[in-house]
């Protein structure tokens, strides 16, 4: 499975909102990368 977890709670100076990306694979959880892109072409 493949979660997107969106923050809006403003605890430090990372900006206005975070997005967290998390796989999990037979029971174990890895967070990845997101790379936010202005436009998808």
């Amino acid at each position: 499975a493949h979660y997107v977890l969106v923050s809006t709670a403003d605890t430090d100076d990372a900006g206005p909102f975070q997005f967290r990306s998390f796989r999990i694979v037979d029971g174990v959880v890895t967070e990845e990368d997101v790379e936010v892109v202005a436009a998808y072409a």
